[in-house]
């Protein structure tokens, strides 16, 4: 549909134009400038959709290679494994989870809300793929003990966002894993 519009803003450009030319001798220079103006803010609307478009697809395919450094990661797929069968399994927090996995997990998430701060991505924009990943991590109680608290300068950017994430998910009442665990 969103090329199809932009075809018919360019073809109601160019019958303008036409339009114009067609009828400057009859209509005079006044309707002549007026038609002009119109066609000019026509064609600057046209090109702000196809910017906005151009944006919100290299948006998409950011998250896309986001998505497939997180899957491609051996480390920080072991980690996930682990993470989600012990909260899905059992809701517990006790996991096998070794300290070098946990650091692979987490700073790829300390890289990922270094763009949420510098306003390149959105939490409503990676919630939805990382918003369970990221908890089950973060309130995880064995993690918390092992990395995050013990080496919280590490994790400055994490720390920034966390609360941030919290109030976007509980305003929305969306399940927060271990939410007994949040750290405060």
């Amino acid at each position: 549909m969103g090329k199809n519009k932009n075809l018919y803003i360019i073809i109601i450009v160019f019958l303008l134009v036409l339009i114009t030319i067609l009828l400057m001798p009859v209509i005079g220079p006044t309707l002549s400038t007026i038609l002009t103006t119109i066609t000019t803010i026509t064609g600057i609307f046209s090109v702000f959709i196809e910017m906005k478009r151009s944006a919100d697809i290299a948006e998409c395919e950011f998250i896309f290679n986001l998505q497939k450094q997180f899957d491609d990661n051996k480390l920080i797929q072991e980690a996930y494994t682990k993470l989600d069968k012990a909260y899905f399994e059992s809701k517990s927090d006790k996991t096998n989870i070794e300290r070098r996995e946990i650091v692979a997990y987490l700073t790829f998430f300390e890289m990922m809300c270094n763009l949420i701060i510098k306003s390149v991505l959105k939490i409503n924009d990676v919630d939805a793929l990382y918003g369970y990943p990221f908890f089950i991590a973060m309130n995880n109680e064995k993690i918390q003990n092992t990395e995050l608290v013990k080496f919280r300068q590490f994790y400055r950017n994490i720390y920034t966002v966390y609360p941030k994430w919290i109030n976007y998910r509980k305003s929305r009442n969306y399940e927060i894993p271990y939410e007994e665990n949040i750290i405060k």
